[in-house]
């Protein structure tokens, strides 16, 4: 039987406490899977520009060295999906997530198939509002949210969202769960299981502090700034009018 996913773990190199883990969390998994070493912000990744002013000028603020390794990251992981994955599902996990052994991925593969879904957060970071719009074993639920509910810790993505997602990214302007939280922009409706079937552990982030060094200097008033947000929100309704 053909392989429905694999499965790639962004993972600093020398975080030996947390491979251990990963390990031994994904042991009983069939699909295969393997780690990808964390690039820093300063790796080279083909088709992607970074613009300090640009990210000004669309976050507020410049991002820090760890947001734009974790950009470069997970756009490294896909464009390699893109061009040489062998599965057409992929789901991506950073190394500080720990995923239910017994939760059946390929349930919800089937389930985003028959919808036309290309992308599943298995995690979201905050609540937000959402309705339901299908059904899975164990009284789980797939849900789709009206805003980005953020976070990139776990998520499943075909080659076609893969693709969509990356067509629509030219430079590193905002941090990437941003990115995918831009669903008028990729057409990736923002879709999760509920209640998740992976957990965010809470250890030490470089991303987290690096957010909260650079966060203080995020301006408030700028009118490219101000222009930018109301054009998403413009696109962000009319997105959630048509669907």
């Amino acid at each position: 039987m053909t392989a429905r996913y694999e499965i790639v773990v962004i993972s600093l190199a020398d975080a030996v406490d947390r491979r251990n883990a990963v390990s031994q969390n994904l042991q009983s998994r069939d699909a295969a899977w393997r780690f990808f070493d964390a690039l820093k912000a300063d790796s080279d990744v083909s088709g992607l520009t970074s613009s300090p002013e640009r990210q000004i000028a669309r976050y507020g603020r410049q991002l820090g060295a760890s947001e734009i390794g974790c950009f470069k990251s997970h756009y490294a992981v896909m464009q390699a999906f893109v061009r040489e994955g062998t599965t057409p599902w992929l789901l991506i996990l950073e190394d500080d997530v720990w995923l239910d052994p017994a939760f059946d991925l390929t349930e919800v593969i089937d389930a985003a198939e028959q919808r036309d879904l290309k992308c599943v957060r298995l995690f979201a970071k905050m609540y937000k509002p959402a309705r339901v719009i299908g059904m899975l074993s164990g009284f789980r639920q797939l849900i789709q949210y009206k805003t980005d509910p953020y976070g990139m810790q776990a998520y499943l993505i075909s080659k076609a969202g893969a693709a969509a997602l990356l067509n629509s990214i030219a430079s590193i302007d905002l941090p990437i769960d941003d990115e995918l939280g831009r669903f008028w922009r990729h057409n990736l409706a923002p879709v999760s299981v509920f209640p998740f079937p992976a957990v965010e552990k809470a250890v030490p982030s470089n991303l987290e502090s690096d957010r909260k060094t650079h966060g203080a200097s995020r301006v408030a008033w700028r009118f490219d700034l101000i222009a930018f947000r109301v054009g998403e929100k413009l696109r962000k309704m009319a997105f959630n009018l048509r669907h």
